[in-house]
């Protein structure tokens, strides 16, 4: 007589996991998000990010003075100051969150889960960083330029939604484009420098990613022992077993 087991998120890949679940899962969410920051395999984007913030550094004073002379931006900067604010990705990530429960998408929840996990852990490093840097804003209001804070914020929120739907390019190109023109707006507004922006950038798609992939790789693991059957076989004169294994 064969009993299945009965259906859950460690049993099936495919259910949604109730809000009950997610809540026992934060704390080791937060503890394998933020120690797969540091893997080796994310050692190229923060190479790139630190090479390209260093090269934004000898051009910050250049790009400023272009940006208060021309003015490319000083109609929309509003709008990106305010799309940068936390209650944008933080909407975002809610927002995932509640249609993957309405929708039975176990993908879009879950995206929407590690995004506001990797948010929390990104204001934290962000907010490190501007105490230990202490730079000061081009516009002189404080010394917490560095990195931008509604930059790194909606490039964290970007890289980990991009990164669940392994970067397909509908949903990555926009979000960064809205990354960037956040990015743009905090220039405009002579609150930050483009070496500002450029770590933002930087360290946010670098704790977005960081905890899309080990929500990726834990979900891959459960997976891989319930995809696993082993059966009798009686046929006549023939006794065996059948391994068979989903990939």
């Amino acid at each position: 007589m064969q009993q299945e087991a009965p259906a859950g998120p460690s049993s099936d890949r495919t259910a949604v996991p109730s809000a009950g679940y997610y809540i026992k899962e934060i704390l080791p969410d937060l503890r394998g998000g933020t120690k797969r920051i540091f893997s080796r395999d994310n050692a190229p984007l923060v190479l790139i990010g630190m090479g390209l913030t260093g090269l934004a550094f000898t051009v910050d004073h250049r790009v400023q003075e272009y940006f208060l002379e021309k003015e490319p931006m000083v109609h929309p900067a509003y709008i990106g100051d305010q799309v940068g604010k936390g209650y944008f990705p933080i909407g975002v990530g809610m927002a995932l969150l509640g249609a993957g429960e309405l929708l039975d998408d176990k993908k879009m929840a879950d995206t929407g889960v590690i995004t506001l996990e990797a948010l929390f852990v990104n204001v934290i490093a962000t907010e490190g960083l501007k105490f230990a840097t202490n730079r000061k804003r081009p516009n002189g209001a404080d010394r917490m330029s560095f990195p931008s804070g509604h930059v790194s914020g909606m490039a964290s929120m970007s890289a980990s939604v991009s990164e669940m739907y392994d970067w397909d390019l509908k949903i990555a190109v926009p979000l960064y484009m809205v990354t960037v023109f956040v990015g743009a707006s905090r220039i405009q507004s002579n609150e930050h420098h483009l070496s500002d922006v450029i770590a933002g950038i930087t360290l946010g798609t670098l704790v977005g990613s960081s905890f899309a992939k080990f929500q990726k790789e834990k979900d891959h693991q459960k997976g891989g022992a319930t995809n696993i059957s082993i059966l009798p076989v009686l046929d006549g004169s023939s006794k065996g077993i059948v391994f068979n294994r989903k990939f």
